[in-house]
């Protein structure tokens, strides 16, 4: 997981959050199509107190782009069945051919990080060892002159991937609401935590729009809950805490 970088490559101006809420009071008030569009910019405070509202539709008019290096195909797994307000494309074990790699063998694959924190160093060795071996058959099976496809099978779901992601507000918030709650895996908490960290940053949107749901309510799990509630009220503060040391911070 220290290997993972997400770079926020076109973030939304939000100008279309203000004309859909504009839009619902146009009746009666203009005649052409240009005077809707000639408006005055609202600044953040007012359009965070629109998102704050009940309609999350508005939200929608949005699009924000992120390209993602060095995460797992578990992470692409499971970020996968965010499909509706969102694109995915990622990189491809038919297409690519891993004997041709730029990257050493050794870093190909994403470290949990309960294992990359683990004192003993000789697990997270006989780990990566582990990795390389299915890397070692996939190489064995490419030069006996099976396809690229068929020896990706050997390929662990840990190997490092490269995604490019396309989500408009609504679904980026309800994908943190979700996937930010210490019950999902770690590396998928860490990626979505630094996506939208960046947005937070970049646009001035209010962190309470991500932050997982036991944040302002009881958790809705059940007996399924984590037991151990988020109580902080940034994205970057939980970030430092429940990944510190992937954030240089001390304990």
């Amino acid at each position: 997981m220290d290997k993972i970088k997400v770079q926020l490559i076109s973030a939304d101006t939000l100008s279309d959050v203000q004309s859909a809420c504009q839009m619902t009071r146009s009746m009666g008030k203009f005649d052409n199509p240009a005077d809707i569009a000639k408006k005055e910019k609202w600044d953040m405070t007012k359009i965070n107190k629109m998102l704050e509202l009940p309609h999350s539709k508005i939200a929608r008019f949005t699009e924000f782009k992120f390209i993602i290096t060095g995460a797992s195909r578990r992470f692409l797994s499971q970020i996968i069945t965010h499909h509706i307000g969102c694109d995915i494309m990622s990189g491809s074990i038919q297409y690519a051919n891993l004997t041709k790699n730029v990257i050493p063998s050794r870093e190909m694959f994403v470290v949990p990080y309960d294992i990359l924190c683990n004192h003993d160093n000789t697990i997270k060795d006989a780990y990566i060892e582990h990795c390389k071996q299915s890397l070692e058959m996939y190489a064995s099976l490419v030069s006996n002159s099976i396809d690229t496809d068929a020896a990706g099978y050997v390929m662990p779901m840990c190997v490092r991937n490269n995604i490019l992601i396309k989500a408009n507000l609504e679904e980026l918030m309800f994908i943190a609401n979700q996937r930010l709650c210490r019950r999902n895996t770690n590396e998928t908490r860490y990626v979505v935590g630094l996506m939208v960290e960046k947005v937070i940053e970049k646009t001035g949107l209010l962190d309470k729009f991500f932050m997982p749901t036991c944040v302002e309510r009881p958790c809705q799990e059940g007996k399924y809950s984590c037991g151990c509630p988020v109580g902080f009220d940034t994205v970057h503060e939980l970030l430092d805490w429940d990944f510190r040391t992937l954030r240089c911070v001390k304990k």
